[in-house]
């Protein structure tokens, strides 16, 4: 982290450090919990325009498996 010419405050430093501590996992827990609210709307707004709705759940399966796994699926 580069210096800032404002002085940072000590409850701001100790989220830092305690940030520096964790695992990735522990970390992608955090912002999901975090941005839960952001995540939510953003799923609402991609599946509103989405018309998965139309097509049947086999196909959905065999085309993310396909994606997926390429090699195995193709």
């Amino acid at each position: 982290m580069g210096q800032t010419s404002r002085a940072q405050s000590p409850t701001y430093l100790k989220i830092v450090e305690k940030l520096q501590t964790l695992s990735e996992s522990e970390l992608k827990l955090a912002y999901t919990r975090l941005f839960q609210d952001d995540l939510n709307r953003q799923w609402q707004m991609l599946s509103e325009g989405s018309s998965l709705n139309q097509v049947a759940e086999e196909d959905i399966d065999a085309a993310f498996l396909k994606s997926r796994y390429p090699n195995k699926y193709a």
